[in-house]
């Protein structure tokens, strides 16, 4: 998991956070993700490394911008994963 974010922050996601940048082949061109993408992205890359995740949509509230993240199922655990954040 944290190979992977080291990985995915150094190379395609370089460049940032952007809470605009939901289209996942921008990010290729850009650089630069937001949740949505780079869930999308981290999803992608890790599930065809054997990686069980599982996407998780938190809806907006109000003035509040939803959220997306992923849960990897490891051992019987649910650990979360923040792809947004290169720590995880």
């Amino acid at each position: 998991m944290a190979l992977l974010l080291k990985f995915l922050h150094q190379g395609v996601m370089s460049k940032g956070y952007d809470s605009k940048q939901t289209s996942l082949a921008d990010v290729f061109d850009s650089r630069q993700f937001n949740c949505v993408s780079s869930v999308a992205l981290y999803y992608l890359a890790g599930t065809s490394l054997g990686l069980d995740l599982r996407p998780i949509s938190i809806p907006g509230y109000g003035i509040l911008e939803g959220h997306a993240a992923l849960d990897m199922l490891e051992g019987g655990q649910r650990i979360e994963v923040e792809p947004t954040n290169p720590d995880g």
